[in-house]
């Protein structure tokens, strides 16, 4: 059983890993034998003052819905109030029905607290919702939550697709994980897919 079909999956701590990489480039010019005692000191300070965040990615509930509306009407990119969402048909009726009927949802976490979610359409391949809090941005949860997503998607597609805004982090984020063949849809925003290997 992998890790998603657990519904848990917790990955290294992101910040963690980035102080080390970034350890590991500054010390590239250092020859052999040379003395960086200064700069070890500093890299230890800085090492020892880093918040490492760990999250974890585990199936919604029904009991998360709440908690998803507050990140979705919270995000800084393709912010959407309640009202909207409700326009579009999009209440938590709606959601708790869906992660009801299917594994379609997922929710990071840090120390309990529901800080990102992902959802996904496994009707129609469409990837559809991947947001974090801004507090909790660049720490690789919404990397992992996407990764989530098309895990499930691949189950029972072997093309998935996506919607956004083409001048987006978010978009960025898309074409670095690999998402691609790029349309234009209109108003700004384009239309990406992602094949399963």
């Amino acid at each position: 059983m992998s890790a998603l079909e657990s519904g848990c999956w917790q990955p290294a701590s992101t910040a963690l890993l980035k102080v080390t990489i970034l350890y590991t480039k500054l010390m590239q010019p250092f020859a052999i034998g040379q003395k960086a005692d200064a700069f070890n000191f500093s890299f230890l300070f800085l090492l020892m003052n880093t918040s490492a965040t760990a999250f974890q990615i585990r199936s919604a509930t029904t009991q998360d819905v709440d908690a998803m509306f507050k990140i979705r009407t919270s995000v800084r990119e393709n912010s959407l109030t309640s009202e909207e969402l409700f326009e579009l048909g999009i209440t938590p009726e709606f959601i708790s029905a869906a992660i009801k009927n299917s594994s379609c949802a997922w929710v990071a976490t840090v120390d309990n607290e529901i800080v990102g979610f992902s959802m996904v359409d496994l009707d129609t391949a469409c990837l559809f919702a991947a947001f974090v809090l801004p507090e909790y941005e660049g720490l690789g949860i919404g990397t992992d939550l996407i990764k989530a997503c098309e895990s499930e998607l691949f189950i029972y597609h072997p093309v998935a697709w996506l919607e956004t805004a083409q001048f987006s982090r978010a978009a960025k984020l898309y074409r670095y994980l690999g998402w691609g063949n790029e349309a234009q849809i209109g108003e700004g925003d384009v239309r990406l897919e992602k094949h399963r290997n």
